[in-house]
């Protein structure tokens, strides 16, 4: 049977009648006695232990001393160094996640602008930019070939058929000076008709009529640049195709003093369309009015 302690012997003599009392009082004094016994034995045993400890550590030297030691400063540092490592990977690894959730934040929104500009292009291709008012003649092309004459104080382009029909000659003559810009249109004259191919001579017919022009001077093609911007601005025209629609909707006039600034760059007059459409905005600007 298992002997209880004091406090199981000090219960049941509370619970007891006074005829059980002295007999159980008997047994709590000597289960007090036991306790107090085993106690002593416990205090007196660890207190050999510890003067055998200190009786051991005089009796080693110096050098036992470091030995011992040692090992156990180098398992505290390693200790002390995994623990660092483990907070440096943890935090690289936390890093990594929020590099990677903005890489595929990323990914869906160049997904998304690569979806929206492929479809504002099916759209620009199905519905083109509407041309500005006005600009309709500047469309129209010629495959006349020129001849360039220039001045110190004028500029003049000359365009005549190469190969003209019979009984008719027409001469173009577009002039500009210090003075402004103009365009002379001749009249049709009659001639007589002749076997093989024939040549029109360059002059100006003294029967041609002058054909004012809506931009004559220097201000109103700087009004022509205005209102080409205003249009870009109001349509919200992107930067790389504004030069596009600047070269497709060149005025006459304006066209015919390109046409010689073209040829005194070396460009060939067959080119000149795609010269106007490959010159920025800004550069076309700079060329027509410095």
């Amino acid at each position: 049977m298992a002997q209880l302690n004091s406090t199981q012997w000090r219960a049941l003599l509370d619970a007891a009648g006074d005829a059980g009392k002295p007999h159980l009082q008997a047994l709590l004094d000597g289960a007090i006695k036991r306790e107090q016994e085993s106690e002593k034995e416990r205090k007196e045993a660890l207190l050999r232990r510890q003067v055998a400890l200190l009786e051991t550590v005089p009796s080693l030297t110096e050098e036992q001393c470091g030995e011992q030691l040692q090992p156990i400063l180098t398992a505290f540092v390693q200790i002390k160094n995994l623990e660092d490592h483990t907070t440096q990977i943890v935090e690289v690894f936390a890093k990594l996640q929020t590099i990677q959730d903005d890489l595929t934040e990323m990914t869906l929104k160049y997904h998304e602008l690569t979806k929206e500009v492929a479809d504002l292009r099916q759209a620009q291709v199905a519905n083109p930019l509407p041309l500005p008012p006005g600009t309709e003649a500047a469309i129209e092309t010629t495959s006349t070939p020129l001849t360039v004459s220039s001045s110190t104080s004028s500029l003049s382009v000359m365009a005549t058929p190469s190969r003209p029909a019979a009984g008719a000659d027409s001469t173009v003559v577009v002039t500009s000076n210090e003075a402004g810009t103009s365009a002379i249109a001749a009249a049709p004259r009659p001639e007589p008709a002749a076997a093989g191919p024939s040549h029109a001579s360059p002059y100006v017919d003294r029967k041609a009529v002058q054909i004012p022009s809506k931009y004559d001077g220097k201000e109103d093609i700087e009004s022509w640049i205005g209102s080409m911007r205003a249009y870009f601005e109001i349509l919200g025209t992107q930067a790389e195709t504004q030069a596009v629609i600047m070269g497709m909707n060149v005025e006459p006039v304006v066209r015919g003093f390109l046409e010689v600034q073209a040829t005194r760059a070396g460009f060939q007059k067959s080119a000149l369309a795609k010269w106007l459409r490959s010159t920025p905005v800004a550069s076309l600007e700079e060329l027509l009015i410095s």
